[in-house]
């Protein structure tokens, strides 16, 4: 950094995980070097909690007012239906569909904009609507986009009216040359774009939740910048003020051993003497710390913490601990490849989509069901890649076409294995060929690679199909979510290990494998056969509805008698 006189960071108010660790730095950096300057800049952040970390250096607010076009807020009528916030959680994707569709029928009458002074300006340019969908849910996590897709297409199709409209999708990870097309100009038929935005982060638990006001501040900023517009909200100005002010840092709910491993990378041998802007909790660095010496990534030379051989290599692979180690551990059995690409899949979301009506549900399950592994979900990725790379490719979009299959996210999953075969490839001096895979060999390993990867996400049937899986590092019931491979081919293994869970109706888990217990080398031989003991003895007991639901509740009780 000697080279440097001033650092700005901009867009604060994310709070991503990287701004945040990116600001700790700076304020040790800040220490040593006092001729330095920090300039850090956002749109819609509350400044006094930056003022108060860096008070020592006696810091100021500058507030610059920026040029606007006006922007109408529109909120929902507090009748509409929806009562309290968590109601605002349910068929999100259904009512911004409706919207849409309103806003477009309204705009083929002239309607919303007749009663604005700057009417005007509004009819003399294209209008946009910019659709923002959640960041996280069930199923709809990694397709959600192409889902509002196709039943914007349906609907519109439906209507009686005179306005063209072009959908199109935009979210976070999408490759450049398809972001190209989104902000390349209208064709002169077209009177709107609809952009959806899909920012999906990876998180151990995911969960359907609420922007703050501050987000929702900025999303309504993004209608004003070039024209005047309309921000409409689909909640009332109540359920507004009962949202949270600013956002939760992305550091609070990330993997916290991505954070700790990055910090020892960077020289911070005592993570917990770091300078959070907000600490996590003791237990949080202790449990990551954990993970991290159990995958061998980090040791302590002295009272420091150090990376490992090992774990110099996982920092640079593009993925989060537990996944960077399987690639790693792949390279004993030449399957670099083959891990690669299981990872990248895990790392960009499900592949398959569904349709928008019931004909089509029933015809991607079919097509699904001829891709599933009886192992689980990493083997079934990888099988639907490799057909996927052996198609030619003036045929690639037909073939996702026909088999319900994301093309744009093959192409995320393709773009972030290649990157981590060139990783491999720099340590081993041997490069690896993308497009080579087999998958008679993968069969019999990545299994026992992902189980080892998560072993610590181990649980066991509890030998009711009502009471799914007993997961025993969370001590709790889960069910294997109804997209993984091992639901649409009904198999039950008595051992299993997950990537990440969701939680909606059920406690759902998602990237299931089906589990060896000989495969968890830090597995307890007691411990796995006391687990054994404590599931659940199925009984097939021929009795009315009323008793089963009875039975079925007081299940704890009965186990234990």
């Amino acid at each position: 950094m000697s080279q440097f006189g001033c650092v700005v960071i901009d867009e604060v108010h994310e709070r991503t995980l990287y701004t945040d660790l990116c600001l700790g730095m700076m304020k040790k950096i800040l220490r040593l070097r006092p001729d330095m300057k920090l300039v850090i800049s956002s749109a819609t952040l509350d400044a006094e909690p930056l003022l108060n970390y860096f008070a020592e250096f006696q810091a100021k607010k500058l507030e610059v007012p920026g040029r606007q076009y006006p922007i109408k807020i529109c909120y929902e009528p507090p009748n509409s239906g929806c009562k309290g916030l968590k109601s605002l959680m349910r068929d999100y994707i259904d009512r911004t569909v409706e919207k849409v569709i309103n806003i477009c029928e309204s705009e083929a009458k002239k309607q919303p904009f007749e009663d604005i002074s700057w009417k005007d300006s509004l009819e003399t340019h294209a209008a946009h609507i910019m659709a923002f969908l959640s960041k996280y849910d069930d199923e709809l996590i990694p397709h959600e986009t192409l889902i509002a897709e196709e039943c914007l297409t349906k609907r519109l199709a439906e209507l009686k009216h005179n306005v063209q409209v072009k959908i199109m999708t935009l979210y976070g990870n999408m490759p450049v040359e398809d972001r190209v097309e989104v902000f390349a100009p209208l064709e002169p038929e077209y009177h709107h774009k609809v952009k959806k935005f899909d920012a999906v982060r990876q998180t151990n638990i995911l969960e359907l939740g609420l922007i703050s006001k501050t987000a929702a501040k900025q999303r309504a900023g993004r209608t004003g910048r070039t024209a005047p517009g309309i921000c409409y909200r689909l909640y009332s100005e109540e359920q507004y003020e009962e949202m949270e002010t600013t956002n939760v840092p992305e550091i609070l709910l990330t993997n916290f051993a991505e954070v700790v491993l990055y910090l020892i990378a960077a020289g911070i041998t005592d993570p917990a003497e770091f300078d959070f802007i907000e600490k996590p909790h003791s237990s949080i660095l202790m449990r990551s710390q954990a993970l991290l010496r159990s995958l061998k990534a980090i040791e302590y030379r002295g009272t420091k913490l150090v990376l490992t051989q090992i774990g110099k290599k996982m920092k640079q692979l593009p993925l989060e601990p537990r996944l960077a180690k399987m690639v790693l551990d792949s390279m004993e059995y030449n399957l670099v490849v083959e891990t690669a690409v299981v990872c990248a899949c895990v790392h960009v979301g499900s592949l398959f989509h569904r349709g928008n009506n019931q004909n089509k549900f029933i015809l991607a399950d079919q097509k699904k069901l001829a891709f599933c592994e009886d192992s689980g979900d990493p083997m079934t990725s990888l099988v639907v890649f490799h057909q996927y790379i052996r198609t030619p490719k003036d045929r690639l979009k037909h073939w996702c076409f026909e088999n319900y299959v994301n093309s744009k996210r093959m192409k995320s999953v393709f773009n972030t294995a290649y990157k981590i075969c060139n990783v491999v490839s720099h340590f081993t001096g041997v490069n690896a060929d993308i497009n080579k895979i087999d998958i008679s060999k993968a069969r019999t390993i990545i299994p026992s690679l992902f189980c080892r990867s998560f072993g610590s996400n181990l649980a066991i049937y509890s030998g009711l199909p009502e009471r799914g899986y007993y997961d025993f590092n969370e001590k709790k019931y889960v069910f294997i979510h109804p997209s993984s491979a091992l639901k649409y081919i009904d198999v039950t293994p008595e051992f299993i290990v997950y990537e990440c869970s969701v939680y909606t109706s059920n406690d759902f888990i998602l990237n299931v494998c089906a589990a060896d217990p000989s495969w968890l080398n830090d597995m307890d031989k007691n411990v796995l056969e006391e687990k054994r003991k404590n599931k659940l003895v199925p009984y097939n007991i021929k009795c009315g509805t009323v008793i089963k639901k009875w039975i079925m509740a007081h299940m704890d009780i009965i186990q234990q008698e």
